[in-house]
């Protein structure tokens, strides 16, 4: 960003052009998209024994914030014309953050902005697992002696309400021959429907 401080009617030392500069760069605190800052300070004591100062703002995408002040010290008229920015600069700020927030009209919100009554509940697999069945190791060779085990286990748990497991097997089996129920690097439990699995 891009400072540059001009005097009229008199001459400004270095000293005060870096202190005014070093000001003017603090704006950078309210608004981080500005290119450039323009500082002029008119010596002319001649009304009311007052200095003027004026300070234009350039941001990205904005037009220009202006403001001016005036009081008979110079550095006390740069402060006063400073502080009529900040306010500009924290509005403008507040203004575009209430306008990201705001959803576009005929436009659905989404993430933490919608309302729980309008939210789908997520599926969760403690939904439909049944923890003291988990087998956290198996130790089949085949797909069938897996599929023996995992009924077994079930079977342990009281879920199924009556017929025999055998059956389960089969169906089990049955269903596998149109198509895995697997899936690449994760896996899909089957889901044949036999009148002893209407629990499971």
């Amino acid at each position: 960003m891009q400072v540059k401080i001009a005097a009229r009617h008199g001459h400004l030392s270095e000293p005060a052009q870096q202190m005014i500069r070093d000001k003017a760069e603090k704006l950078l605190h309210f608004f981080d998209r500005l290119t450039m800052i323009e500082v002029i300070v008119d010596l002319n004591k001649a009304e009311v024994d007052r200095c003027h100062v004026e300070i234009k703002v350039q941001a990205e995408h904005k037009h220009d914030f202006v403001a001016t002040d005036a009081h008979t010290d110079v550095m006390t008229a740069v402060d006063m014309t400073l502080h009529k920015l900040e306010g500009q600069l924290r509005r403008y700020k507040e203004k575009i953050q209430d306008h990201r927030r705001t959803p576009t009209p005929g436009r659905r919100p989404s993430g933490p902005a919608l309302s729980n009554e309008r939210r789908t509940p997520a599926m969760r697999m403690s939904d439909f697992v049944c923890r003291n069945a988990i087998l956290p190791s198996l130790n089949a060779s085949s797909k069938e002696a897996v599929v023996r085990q995992m009924v077994e286990s079930l079977a342990s748990t009281g879920l199924f309400r009556g017929g025999d497991q055998e059956d389960i097997v089969r169906a089990i089996l049955k269903r596998e021959l149109l198509g895995s129920t697997a899936s690449a690097r994760g896996w899909r439990s089957p889901t044949p429907s036999t009148p002893a699995s209407s629990a499971w």
